[in-house]
């Protein structure tokens, strides 16, 4: 979102362009058309960013080609037969790779999706956003002679559509290229935030939130910011509750948990589903925080839990109760 000097009383900070905002009825919006996508002459997924994206890691591996082109509206004329999705795929050793995935079916309606009108909060209006956002880092559509562009995601104001997602979940993979990246997902360092996201409640609290959910239904961030049976394999980072520094800027070290991705859907699922947490002013001493994340990269709500203490989990919609196999999987050594 572009700064502005018109503020408006109900909102605070202007978004980033990779958060989502819950939007607000009233506000003016504009629609626009980003700019029409290069044709280059394959698709490639070990381009720099791409690969960084995917992987968080430099471009210090010898196949990474130049950077991508950027996304863009579809070219008139352009007739996908095919699409290539990249992937962070993990290995049943734990090393990480990044995946080419050549995927079929109805391109049309893939194709249409991405044709879709964009929208934008007006000039004049700044928003504070609530979820943060990642769209994938790598998708292309593939013409019959190998040529291919990287369609742009559609915006919504202050985030992006849903509705890509279905399309591009239908089609069907028919071939995979795995370029190995010789590093262990659980070999990678993470770091915790400091301080703590959760506090003491009483049976007052519990009730309240129990009310507010029963009246309103439960908060869920839109459906690109949160895979949940399509979550990839997460990087867990379990780290030892510390308060923050004077700045408030202190970075707990941690070491990373490497979950497959039946444990990983497990894991959403049960917090998707889980019920308000009980009271309990139980102080928990150590930590673990993941970001959902499909494959392709695209996802984004984080989740924290308390590994010993009350056993929360939290996310975007208070303190959330987990199912005891879930937190033992998390504790593991």
């Amino acid at each position: 979102m572009r700064r502005s000097a018109v503020w408006l009383p109900l909102v605070a900070v202007v978004c980033s362009s990779c958060n989502y905002g819950l939007q607000m009825v009233g506000i003016d919006t504009v629609s626009f058309r980003p700019p029409t996508a290069a044709v280059v002459e394959s698709a490639d997924c070990l381009s720099r960013d791409i690969y960084t994206a995917l992987t968080g890691l430099g471009p210090w591996d010898s196949a990474i080609a130049s950077t991508a082109p950027e996304v863009g509206y579809p070219p008139a004329g352009f007739e996908p037969v095919a699409a290539v999705r990249c992937e962070r795929g993990v290995s049943s050793s734990g090393e990480m790779s990044v995946d080419s995935v050549r995927l079929q079916g109805d391109l049309g309606a893939v194709a249409d999706a991405f044709s879709a009108s964009s929208s934008r909060y007006a000039d004049n209006i700044s928003v504070d956003c609530v979820f943060a956002v990642e769209v994938p880092a790598g998708v292309w559509l593939v013409d019959d002679g190998g040529q291919a562009f990287r369609p742009a995601w559609p915006s919504a104001p202050c985030g992006f559509q849903d509705d890509p997602l279905e399309p591009l979940g239908m089609l069907d993979e028919v071939s995979r290229s795995v370029h190995p990246s010789g590093v262990a997902v659980d070999a990678l360092g993470c770091g915790g935030a400091s301080g703590s996201e959760f506090e003491n409640t009483t049976t007052e609290d519990v009730d309240a939130a129990v009310e507010r959910e029963r009246e309103g239904g439960r908060i869920r961030p839109p459906a690109l910011a949160m895979p949940i049976s399509d979550v990839g394999a997460l990087q867990v980072c379990r780290h030892p509750a510390v308060q923050a520094g004077l700045d408030g800027s202190y970075v707990v070290p941690g070491s990373t948990l490497a979950l497959n991705r039946s444990d990983s859907a497990a894991l959403a699922v049960s917090f998707a589903d889980a019920p308000v947490a009980q009271p309990c002013s139980l102080e928990a001493t150590q930590m673990a925080s993941t970001v959902l994340l499909r494959p392709d990269g695209s996802g984004g709500t984080r989740v924290s839990f308390e590994l010993d203490g009350c056993h929360r989990a939290v996310g975007f919609d208070g303190f959330r109760e987990l199912p005891d196999a879930v937190l033992a999987g998390l504790s593991r050594p």
